[in-house]
């Protein structure tokens, strides 16, 4: 899977600098140009792209010039130093929770195993109670990736690769470039200290991981820049979603589930920007309280509607899929159609001219600084 990702990268890229840029640069995108390669790579450049050792078996996906930055030094030429500097804290921060996942792998996981959703008894709970373990099992099937990806992300740095600049106000080296997954963001949210509230109350600020689009950027990120890379920028807008979720349904295999997660995914993610031009604006329309509320909605009903969508990803057959989806009365399905079908009629979405005028002030570099990052709520 990961050589798929490299190889097409790289051919796209080809494509780009070869051809599209030839023709006119106005046919490409900013990140298009950035990726773009003008030659074709020799042999023992291609070679060590596609089997590097530190991804070779599971990724993270690191883009052609990317690494050919990091093995000719570019990176700390831009970056104004003439060495790479100390991952250490970036190593044994992600080795941390690569133990972390491994304890839970051995502890945790084998509570929940995916045969409790087909069990008998699974039929004789509550609906509530099925909801529950269905999230369960699908936090117990996730450990397995973080386990994989960060472990990984780890001997990335430690080798210098992910290494993506300084930051400018700390001065401090970021080991971003390789992130594939950030747990935190993805499973709670994140506290911030902001200077008005830090000494009368904390804000929750669900600054990830509050809707489905922003769980899926920080959910095996480098798969998601891959499929928007190479697909979804490249087709037409009016079918470049399902499309693109079609082609991660082929590129992870051949079954079923795979296929009845991922169209569910693009009927999620269109319920997702019908209910969010629908009711955004008039939560913020009423004041800070209700637009935090509306947030934690959001947040409440992605965690539901991710744990519902992996069924059949966890399960992979169709007709086992499909019982455990008729258990809980495909209520996520029904929710969603009448989020797209119904929700504009009861409550019209707001004027695309006028979308700009409800953003959100964002966090101050001050208040980005005293973020604090959530310890695993379950």
């Amino acid at each position: 899977m990961v050589l798929v990702q490299k190889v097409t990268s790289v051919a796209f890229a080809l494509y780009d600098g070869q051809y599209r840029a030839k023709k006119s640069d106005r046919l490409l995108s900013d990140d298009q140009k950035g990726l773009a390669i003008t030659a074709v790579p020799s042999v023992l450049e291609y070679a060590a792209y596609v089997f590097n050792f530190q991804t070779v078996i599971c990724g993270p996906l690191a883009f052609y010039g990317d690494f050919i930055a990091f093995i000719d030094g570019t990176k700390i030429k831009r970056a104004g130093l003439k060495r790479y500097p100390s991952a250490r804290k970036a190593v044994a921060t992600k080795l941390a929770f690569t133990i972390g996942c491994a304890i839970m792998m051995v502890t945790f996981v084998p509570i929940y195993p995916p045969t409790l959703l087909t069990a008998p008894a699974f039929a004789e709970r509550s609906f509530l109670s099925k909801l529950m373990l269905i999230y369960w099992v699908a936090l117990a099937a996730r450990m397995k990736y973080y386990f994989a990806w960060t472990l990984s992300e780890a001997i990335s740095n430690a080798s210098g690769l992910g290494f993506s600049g300084v930051d400018e106000k700390t001065k401090e080296p970021v080991w971003e470039l390789m992130n594939n997954i950030d747990i935190v963001a993805f499973e709670v949210c994140k506290l911030i200290f902001t200077e008005k509230t830090l000494l009368t109350y904390l804000t929750l600020n669900f600054q990830n991981s509050f809707n489905q689009r922003d769980a899926f950027q920080v959910w095996n990120r480098t798969t998601e820049i891959w499929l928007r890379r190479t697909a979804y920028d490249r087709l037409p807008p009016k079918y470049a979603l399902f499309i693109t979720y079609i082609l991660s349904a082929i590129w992870h295999g051949f079954h079923p589930g795979y296929y009845l997660t991922f169209l569910l995914g693009a009927i999620f993610t269109v319920a997702a920007r019908v209910s969010r031009r629908c009711l955004r604006f008039r939560f913020l329309a009423y004041g800070e309280k209700w637009f935090t509320f509306y947030h934690l909605l959001t947040w409440i009903t992605t965690k539901i509607a991710l744990s519902y969508l992996v069924i059949p990803f966890i399960l992979l057959e169709f007709f086992i899929s499909i019982k455990v989806y008729t258990e809980v009365y495909f209520f996520a399905h029904l929710v969603a159609f009448a989020l797209i079908f119904a929700l504009p009629l009861v409550f019209p979405p707001q004027r695309r001219d006028t979308a700009a005028d409800d953003k959100v002030k964002k966090p101050t570099n001050s208040e980005k600084e005293a973020t604090v990052g959530l310890k695993y709520l379950q």
